[in-house]
């Protein structure tokens, strides 16, 4: 879908990115659990450490698109009245 908006733009681009390594971190934690159940357990440590590490990163950057998105909700002054 095109984008008009420089700054809805940026809130896309950033949140699809940030979730788009969540969910691939997340795969690497299902193979890691299929290898376990398949029995091989060489070299899953590492593989379990560099998910995990995908998914310290990914969080960051999702932080990162909940701040965009309270950015753009104060720019478009899309807050509820209380």
């Amino acid at each position: 879908m095109p984008c008009s908006e420089p700054d809805l733009c940026e809130l896309k681009r950033e949140c699809e990115r940030a979730y788009a390594k969540h969910v691939a971190a997340l795969g690497r934690v299902d193979q890691v659990k299929a290898e376990i159940q398949t029995g091989k357990e060489e070299g899953l440590d590492d593989e379990l450490d560099g998910a995990r590490a995908a998914l310290i990163e990914a969080e960051a950057e999702t932080q990162g698109c909940v701040a965009l998105q309270a950015a753009v909700k104060q720019s478009y002054q899309l807050e509820k009245a209380p």
